[in-house]
């Protein structure tokens, strides 16, 4: 008995479900570069680079186990972090930043946020 499910185990199937891919569309208003910007966002939005780098191996269940708990303990590491930069006021200020540097980059393409979907 034993024999057999170690052969089951090492011959385990690995996860052949269709990924769900949802065609994306930009539509072409003014130059190429700008369509295809566009299109660069969106796909890196749609994360289909990350999911297929996913895919690419097969990850064992210790592993996938491992990697989880290192995740979930970065975003509680991230979470306390942001909680202490909000008490010391440190966070408007990082916001503010962000805020104006994103400005400032769009007025230098000449574009509004509504190209962007903002």
């Amino acid at each position: 008995m034993g024999n057999i499910m170690r052969y089951k185990e090492k011959f385990r199937e690995y996860d052949l479900r269709p990924a769900v891919v949802r065609p994306l569309e930009v539509v072409v208003d003014g130059s190429f570069e700008d369509a295809f910007r566009k299109f660069k966002a969106m796909f890196q939005n749609e994360k289909v680079v990350s999911e297929i780098k996913k895919r690419e191996f097969y990850e064992k269940p210790s592993e996938k186990k491992r990697r989880k708990k290192r995740e979930a303990l970065e975003r509680k590491w991230f979470l306390e972090l942001r909680e202490k930069m909000i008490k010391n006021g440190e966070w408007e200020k990082r916001m503010k930043r962000k805020d104006q540097r994103r400005k400032e980059k769009l007025a230098k393409r000449h574009l509004t946020k509504d190209d962007y979907g903002l």
